[in-house]
């Protein structure tokens, strides 16, 4: 398993993972997948399932992201608008990479400082659910 040293660098391949369908949910994150199929597993996963090691650092990064939307959806919001990854409500894709934050935090209907203390906040939740530490 590959070591966590740079997380940007891990969130450029969490999203790299997501929006190339490596993590076996044909081009998309999971919970962009629920939102497509109004959580309908058996549309949503198909026969296939997932085809990514369970250890795998981008998987364990999704598993936190879809933990963070339980808890904090807007800052999942971010996280994925930050680096291009899932939808947006209105079922259009995030391709954010090119636009800068005002324009992103605009199209999330949230301030610019919101958007900042979000994307701290989801890097912090990544950070620790990596590392295993307990974020209360």
């Amino acid at each position: 398993m590959r070591q966590l040293t740079d997380l940007d660098a891990l969130l450029e391949a969490w999203a790299r993972w997501c929006v190339t369908g490596l993590g076996g949910f044909g081009g998309g994150s999971v919970l962009a997948r629920m939102i497509d199929f109004k959580g309908n597993e058996a549309l949503m996963y198909g026969a296939g399932g997932c085809k990514a090691p369970v250890d795998e650092l981008e998987g364990q990064v999704e598993a936190a992201v879809m933990n963070l939307a339980a808890s904090d959806p807007k800052a999942a919001e971010v996280i994925r608008a930050e680096f291009g990854v899932g939808w947006f409500e209105d079922g259009r894709r995030m391709e954010t990479a090119r636009k800068g934050q005002v324009e992103k935090a605009h199209r999330l209907a949230i301030s610019v400082r919101t958007y900042q203390r979000k994307l701290k906040k989801a890097k912090k939740h990544v950070m620790e659910s990596l590392t295993g530490a307990d974020h209360g």
